[in-house]
């Protein structure tokens, strides 16, 4: 039964023109409008410091400012499938509270979670 699922959905695709969704693997969990999703971080820049170059001649115009931490994310339902219905009831303080959630995952290497 297994192999006839498979089979009729890639016919169905291959019939409609569309590619098949991806399970994703949640980094980590959390709740949006009190609906259980993960988040799926999809890429992380680490904050770099102020750095002034030590080559002969350097002065206060050879530096390279601090740059903040930058993360993407996408969440996913429980099922690990991508899930925009529910981005789109996000409002502003979740996008903060998950962008915070996806940093302190990163600089935790993701141990506890």
């Amino acid at each position: 039964m297994a192999r006839y699922n498979t089979a009729r959905a890639a016919l169905r695709h291959a019939i409609n023109g569309t590619t098949p969704q991806k399970r994703l693997c949640a980094d980590f969990e959390t709740t949006v409008a009190g609906i259980p999703c993960g988040v799926v971080i999809t890429s992380y820049v680490g904050a770099r410091p102020f750095r002034q170059h030590t080559f002969a001649g350097a002065g206060p115009g050879d530096c390279d400012a601090p740059e903040d931490e930058d993360v993407e994310w996408r969440l996913v339902d429980s099922k690990g499938y991508p899930a925009g219905w529910l981005e789109e009831k996000m409002n502003d303080n979740d996008v903060t509270r998950i962008t915070c959630e996806c940093i302190d995952f990163k600089r935790g290497d993701g141990d506890e979670y």
